[in-house]
């Protein structure tokens, strides 16, 4: 039997009861009891139904937040998994480099045994060739290792334009990003470390603030560089701040260079971090 059917005849019930103790047998008194059944019934029908709906909503609400949960980590997945990969082709380049020069090596001094005795002067002429190789293959490995501990593709406004592009991209949060500064106001450890502490917190707005907006400031004052980012999230500003893993890295990277890290919460809502690097001399 139907919910509806059940309440009916729950209603009927209560009010035949009602009428037998207080009614009468004139029309009047009939009608009136008539009414007021259909007023019960009325009323308890639409109270389960938003009852029903009320659960209908937060269970809505929960799939919703699960799945807005999953793209969060994907989203933090797929900027872990991009730059990865550019230092996985960093190395790749390095192992192609060090393979293809030693193995050249290994092949003409191999021969060059054999010259020595045989060939002399044909054997200086391969000594030479080899001093060539091994130079250009010192110089291939240098300026690989030299990216790879620089992380020079994080140098300048680009890589940080880059990652807001790509946040945007994955995680639908929107950006703004303001500066007056070029690539050659800012020392290249700088841009490194600039881009670091962004990327932390890219990666912080993602799992946790549910901001679909985030602003990025970059100034230059009084002999230090100052990096605004500023979202607008869920966190209240009556809420208090734990220093999760994140943020004490994103202090971490500005100790080392010297600076320092200031966070907030926003009226009404929201995260505001400003990170501070002395400029070089």
């Amino acid at each position: 039997m139907s919910k509806p059917s059940i309440l009916g005849m729950t209603v009927i019930f209560v009010t035949a009861v009602l009428y037998i103790h207080f009614g009468s047998e004139d029309p009047f008194s009939i009608v009136s009891f008539g009414m007021l059944s259909i007023v019960i019934y009325i009323t308890i029908r639409n109270r389960i139904q938003r009852n029903e709906m009320y659960e209908l909503d937060k269970l809505h609400l929960a799939q919703l937040q699960e799945a807005y949960e999953q793209l969060q980590e994907a989203s933090v997945t797929a900027m872990q998994y991009a730059v990865l990969e550019e230092r996985t082709r960093i190395a790749r380049e390095i192992h192609d480099a060090v393979g293809h020069s030693l193995t050249s090596l290994i092949v003409q001094m191999q021969a060059l045994r054999y010259m020595m005795k045989k060939e002399p002067e044909k054997a200086e002429k391969s000594l030479e060739s080899m001093l060539v190789v091994a130079r250009q293959g010192l110089h291939d490995i240098r300026i690989s290792v030299h990216s790879l501990a620089d992380d020079r593709s994080e140098s300048g406004i680009t890589p940080l334009k880059a990652l807001l592009s790509r946040m945007e991209a994955t995680a639908s949060i929107q950006y703004e990003f303001d500066t007056v500064l070029n690539d050659e106001d800012i020392d290249v450890n700088i841009y490194g470390t600039l881009f670091k502490i962004l990327q932390e917190a890219i990666t912080n707005i993602i799992r946790h603030s549910q901001a679909t907006m985030v602003y990025v400031r970059l100034t230059k004052e009084a002999g230090k560089i100052v990096m605004q980012i500023r979202d607008n999230g869920i966190l209240q500003s009556s809420q208090p701040i734990h220093e999760g893993f994140g943020l004490k890295v994103m202090k971490e990277r500005l100790e080392e260079q010297g600076g320092r890290l200031h966070y907030s919460a926003m009226e009404p809502h929201g995260f505001n971090i400003i990170a501070e690097v002395p400029m070089l001399d």
